[in-house]
C-alpha cells in the first residue's frame, strides 16, 4: 500500500516539474511516462501478487521457509491437513 501512494506522490511530483497537467507530453520515453506505467503496472499487479501470497499454505501455517527446505515435509503435511 504504501509502494503504490509513493509511486501516486511520483506522478504527481513529476507532472509538476514537466508542468504537464493532462496526459503523459508527447515523449514515450520521458520520465512522466515512465512515472505513470510504474503506478498503473503497480495497481494491476500488487494486488494479485498480494492475494496469493496471502492465499499461499505456507503463510496460513505460520511458516515463510521458501528460501530453506528444511520444513517441507512439515509443510507437505500442513497442506494435507489443512490445519497446523
Amino acid at each position: 500500500m504504501l509502494l503504490y501512494f509513493a509511486l501516486a506522490l511520483n506522478v504527481s511530483l513529476t507532472r509538476q516539474r514537466t508542468k504537464t497537467g493532462i496526459g503523459t507530453g508527447s515523449d514515450l520515453s520521458g520520465p512522466l511516462n515512465k512515472a505513470v506505467r510504474a503506478h498503473g503496472n503497480a495497481a494491476e499487479y500488487v494486488p494479485v501478487f498480494v492475494t496469493l501470497f496471502l492465499y499461499s499454505p505456507d503463510v496460513r501455517c505460520g511458516r515463510l521457509d521458501y528460501l530453506g527446505g528444511r520444513n517441507r515435509h512439515r509443510s507437505a503435511a500442513c497442506r494435507m491437513r489443512w490445519a497446523c
